[in-house]
């Protein structure tokens, strides 16, 4: 991944080509809605994204993405402080809500595009289905959410309506941030994280092997 220079961020690797990135503010999205389901994700209908999220949130489809590049740092970001659910938390690379008539892998590259800029990613690997329930502040999430391993070297541009900052890290130091700064982190995010180390796949493209 690289990143257009508008304005600077820190970003914890520095490499030969340092990492830049610019923001845009899109709210294409704004109107979109979410898939209601059952516990075996059957479709039961949909509801706006804006009015979905509340104390008593139905059940809905979702995706949650870890961004790598070739040198295997992941991308994380700090969710922006207007979303209505865990603002200004730091979670994985990136999440969403596939629409009716599409597939979780299509809702991926779409996010892909809407929240970094990037009109297209060199792998995808499906890693495992994830279901959670969580809430703060009397809001919660409630999805049905598969696990995504993304691969970029693309430029990034990131949509500033959903993200706040954005981090490159070693593996490594990315556990342990969750692990030293735990409360700042989405639970989602801790969760899934596991899930992902412990996989088949991750291990095989941490050696390489993919």
């Amino acid at each position: 991944m690289s990143y257009s220079n508008e304005r600077s961020v820190h970003l914890v690797h520095e490499h030969a080509n340092a990492p830049k990135f610019c923001r845009t503010n899109s709210s294409k999205h704004s109107s979109i809605h979410v898939v209601l389901v059952d516990e075996q994700d059957n479709i039961l209908g949909t509801e706006d994204k804006l009015t979905v999220h509340n104390s008593n949130t139905p059940l809905h489809r979702g995706i949650s993405v870890f961004l790598f590049n070739s040198q295997k740092d992941i991308l994380i970001q700090r969710r922006s402080l207007l979303k209505k659910t865990w603002g200004g938390f730091w979670s994985n690379s990136f999440c969403g809500h596939p629409q009716i008539n599409e597939t979780y892998e299509q809702a991926v590259y779409r996010h892909a595009k809407f929240e970094l800029g990037l009109v297209s990613l060199q792998k995808v690997y499906f890693i495992a289905n994830y279901r959670y329930k969580f809430d703060i502040n009397n809001i919660v999430e409630n999805e049905i959410c598969p696990i995504y391993l993304a691969l970029s070297d693309d430029v990034i541009r990131i949509n500033e309506q959903e993200i706040a900052e954005v981090k490159l890290l070693k593996w490594q130091d990315f556990k342990l941030y969750t692990e030293e700064y735990s409360a700042n982190f989405s639970p989602w995010c801790k969760e899934e994280l596991k899930i992902l180390e412990n996989s088949e796949i991750f291990k095989k493209f941490m050696d390489s092997a993919l």
